[in-house]
């Protein structure tokens, strides 16, 4: 999503854009830079051909996307002689959200406070649903039969979020165990712990608001799954 609107509506019926515009934005969300080499972006793209014949099917893939996009949207893509890079600053994205949100967390050097809770637990809430890019491995396969590197980079960006999403509901369950009300943290926790199940100081806060709420019996089943059985 940007802006509210879904911008790959266009692109659904054209699986390479898709594929194209998916990698831009996958590279995005990853939190590194987001250009990449045109060359390496043609091989990504038409695997397996000739290079002189990549850098066509690139070319005219590029100038197909920009006109899908249209006319508000296109300046998105950025295209030079040697590099491609999807510019959204300014665009307002679930994972830009999040990886801001996440930043802000990461400078605090105490509990956040109430606003910035709010604004947490709207942020959490509005992006629980879903897996980012959800369909891309079909469309991978479709497009190149996963003969490149944009799944790595896809489950990179997945990756990069889910550690996000933990790093603010961490934020978020210290400051309902300040402000007495762990309860509230444990839909949070658990949702986090999904994407990042390694993510052992979430398990620990988990098993800590199933105590203070007596949950005993869920927080020893935490302590079991999360592998904290030496920790009573």
């Amino acid at each position: 999503m940007a802006d509210g609107r879904d911008v790959t509506l266009r692109l659904n019926e054209q699986p390479r854009l898709e594929f194209l515009f998916s990698f831009l934005v996958a590279r995005v969300a990853r939190g590194d830079d987001p250009g990449v080499d045109r060359s390496a972006l043609a091989d990504e793209v038409a695997p397996g051909f000739p290079a002189g014949s990549q850098r066509d099917r690139l070319r005219k893939q590029l100038y197909a996307l920009q006109a899908a996009l249209g006319s508000e949207l296109k300046a998105l893509v950025r295209v030079t002689n040697t590099q491609v890079r999807l510019e959204l600053g300014g665009i307002d994205t679930d994972f830009g959200r999040l990886l801001e949100a996440s930043r802000l967390v990461a400078r605090r050097r105490g509990l956040i406070d109430d606003v910035f809770a709010d604004q947490i637990r709207s942020l959490l809430d509005d992006t629980l649903s879903g897996e980012f890019l959800s369909s891309f491995s079909e469309l991978e396969h479709q497009v190149t039969e996963g003969r490149g590197s944009a799944a790595q980079v896809v489950e990179e960006a997945r990756s990069s979020i889910a550690g996000q999403r933990a790093d603010l509901a961490r934020a978020l369950a210290e400051y309902h165990e300040a402000s007495g009300r762990p309860q509230a943290s444990i839909a949070y926790l658990r949702a986090a712990l999904a994407g990042c199940p390694a993510r052992q100081d979430l398990a620990r806060l988990l098993v800590v608001a199933y105590m203070r709420t007596g949950q005993t019996t869920l927080a020893d089943q935490a302590r079991l799954e999360f592998d904290l059985t030496e920790e009573k």
